[in-house]
């Protein structure tokens, strides 16, 4: 699916003399791409860039005051699970914009499959761990199977290596459909490719086994980030009057080691990483998260016993 007709002239000041603007519409996966943006060393200062949130509607309307400066928006592109609250929102930005603004829609993305059993958890919202765990959640990946085997009779009495080993034990039986959760990843990316400008599904579905492309569930790093960067400077450049081979060069540079992924990774499931034959994820293995230092065993025993810990 092609984007909109672009407008030439972007680069140009606007009647009042205000810098041309990129906004930037949709979550947290608009915003790490709108910092990117602003972090480029090609066009930075060349004109401005805005992030929207689709989670605070009362925005566009506030922010929309251009100057009479031309605008390309770059729009994650939305689907059900957003809720009706963030498609008006959208709607509202697109109805304010000058008429002929170039549209160009990137996919959100997500890769459960990796992450095969996160679910609702009572403890997330606890009384006092707002205050003492970065995000205000002391173990913000969940897994549906731990819990089960935390409540299981005796569970608590058992020493650390037993508890682990008993996990492994319930989660084994489980990776023969860990395929249909892939199929499911698989069409839901080429789904969401077709209702965006920007296509990523081949990209990720040819390289996830050898390089990290997902933080965690829903986050896509910092090289996955990059390819999309590509994709929507490839369909932008000429509006936004870039040089586009010299800002397609900053990006790996950019994206290579990008500090935000730190924050957000979340363990992989060794078992997980052997069935699908990845190239990270293995036993021993660290993440960080929340400045913690942590082997899939430490974070899911710790998650068991609900354990406190120093951050």
């Amino acid at each position: 699916m092609s984007a909109g007709t672009v407008r030439p002239g972007l680069q140009r000041r606007g009647a009042a003399g205000a810098a041309p603007r990129l906004l930037v519409f949709g979550g947290a996966q608009a915003r790490r791409m709108a910092a990117l943006m602003r972090d480029l060393p090609a066009p930075a200062g060349q004109f401005d860039v805005l992030h929207l949130d689709h989670a605070a509607p009362e925005q566009p309307d506030a922010a929309l005051a251009t100057g009479g400066a031309p605008v390309l928006l770059w729009e994650q592109a939305l689907d059900a699970s957003v809720g009706a609250a963030a498609t008006a929102a959208r709607d509202r930005l697109r109805a304010s914009l000058p008429m002929g603004t170039p549209v160009v829609r990137f996919p959100t993305l997500g890769f459960p499959s990796l992450w095969p059993f996160e679910g609702q958890d009572p403890r997330l919202n606890r009384a006092g761990d707002a205050a003492q765990y970065a995000g205000g959640i002391r173990y913000p990946f969940t897994d549906r199977i731990a819990q089960a085997v935390a409540a299981a009779p005796g569970a608590a009495a058992l020493p650390d290596d037993a508890l682990y080993d008993l996990y492994l034990e319930r989660f084994t039986p489980e990776l023969p459909r860990l395929d249909r959760r892939l199929a499911a990843d698989r069409a839901r990316l080429e789904w969401r490719d077709r209702h965006s400008d920007v296509a990523v599904a081949p990209f990720i579905l040819a390289n996830f086994r050898n390089r990290r492309l997902f933080a965690n569930s829903r986050q896509p790093s910092g090289p996955l980030l990059g390819e999309v960067l590509r994709g929507l400077l490839a369909a932008s450049a000429d509006a936004l009057g870039l040089d586009a081979r010299a800002a397609q060069n900053g990006i790996d540079l950019l994206t290579r080691h990008r500090q935000d992924d730190a924050a957000l990774e979340a363990p992989i499931n060794p078992l997980v990483a052997g069935h699908f034959r990845l190239r990270y994820g293995r036993e021993g293995e660290r993440t960080t998260q929340a400045g913690t230092s942590w082997t899939f065993r430490d974070y899911i025993v710790g998650y068991m016993r609900w354990r406190a810990y120093a951050c």
